[in-house]
């Protein structure tokens, strides 16, 4: 996993049941949430950022468990498949991280 301030990517080692976009392999991106309660208006309308009741994020944020998120400082992390973006395979991860901090996600 690289990280770059609060963007991380790496590759993806476990996916759930549900998971329909990512494989075990794929090379992904997370930005500076990973989470958010996607039953309001602004989840349904992929506008998750303004959550009515606020998003997780990726450092120092409170998972739905209670738990805190670590961000970078994490060995691994767990995020919903909307809130991961896929890096070309052949793209080195170690360039991808400061590309994402400079806005290719917003």
């Amino acid at each position: 996993m690289y990280m770059y301030r609060h963007e991380i990517v790496g590759i993806v080692q476990e996916v759930g049941d549900n998971v329909t976009n990512f494989k075990v392999g794929d090379h992904v991106s997370v930005g500076t949430y990973l989470d958010s309660w996607r039953h309001c208006e602004y989840c349904k309308g992929g506008q998750e950022v303004h959550c009515s009741k606020g998003i997780t994020e990726t450092i120092n944020g409170t998972r739905k468990d209670g738990t805190t998120t670590q961000g970078r400082y994490s060995s691994f992390i767990v995020v919903d498949e909307r809130f991961c973006y896929k890096i070309p395979e052949k793209y080195p991860l170690a360039l991808a991280a400061p590309l994402l901090c400079a806005g290719i996600i917003v």
